[in-house]
């Protein structure tokens, strides 16, 4: 306010509304969308994202299957088990969290660790079904029990809109998870060396 800012709420911005309105610069910060799960039974209606989940979008059962072990992943899992719930992290990779930074990354673990979060790396979902998810490790196959099944597989830029701006002509800009996934210190980094070029 102090600046001037004028901040617009409840808006569905799409090209309409610039053809409306004349601007010299837009910046698209629309962020990611998750990556959709490749599995028979990802498009139930127990099968929910990480971040519904951390916007207490969705009611989440007692047992809890969260697939993808990534720094959001791993996240979700804890705070899962910080409100008891019985939560089970299923990881491809051999490792939990890799990209978390190191210090933090040792606490989390040590989290999920006391909070009794079971943790399975090197393993692949095959099938969700209504109240179970089958895991394969190796030539192991696991069905293990699932109320709710939390994706966290990544996540893509959201920056459909920007391209659309661009062949109209307009002057935009993209920075954060709309031009590439990464961390609140990279986006707010392309913030500030986006609008000191102005």
């Amino acid at each position: 306010e102090g600046l001037g800012v004028k901040i617009q709420y409840k808006t569905d911005i799409k090209e309409k509304f610039f053809a409306e309105n004349k601007f010299d610069r837009i910046i698209i910060a629309t962020g990611a969308k998750p990556v959709k799960l490749l599995a028979k039974g990802a498009d139930m209606p127990h099968v929910v994202t990480a971040p519904d989940v951390l916007e207490g979008l969705v009611n989440v059962g007692g047992n809890v299957v969260v697939i993808g072990g990534g720094q959001v992943g791993a996240e979700t899992a804890n705070h899962l088990a910080v409100h008891l719930k019985n939560v089970t992290l299923v990881e491809m990779l051999p490792e939990i969290a890799p990209d978390e930074p190191l210090a933090p990354r040792w606490h989390l673990l040590r989290s999920l660790d006391n909070r009794k979060v079971r943790m399975m790396t090197n393993t692949s979902v095959t099938e969700i079904k209504e109240k179970s998810v089958i895991l394969k490790k190796g030539i192991d196959v696991f069905e293990i029990p699932a109320d709710t099944v939390v994706v966290a597989a990544g996540s893509k830029p959201d920056n459909t809109l920007a391209g659309k701006l661009a062949k109209k002509g307009h002057n935009v800009s993209v920075i954060g998870d709309a031009k590439e996934t990464g961390l609140v210190l990279d986006a707010t980094s392309q913030a500030f060396n986006t609008v000191i070029d102005f």
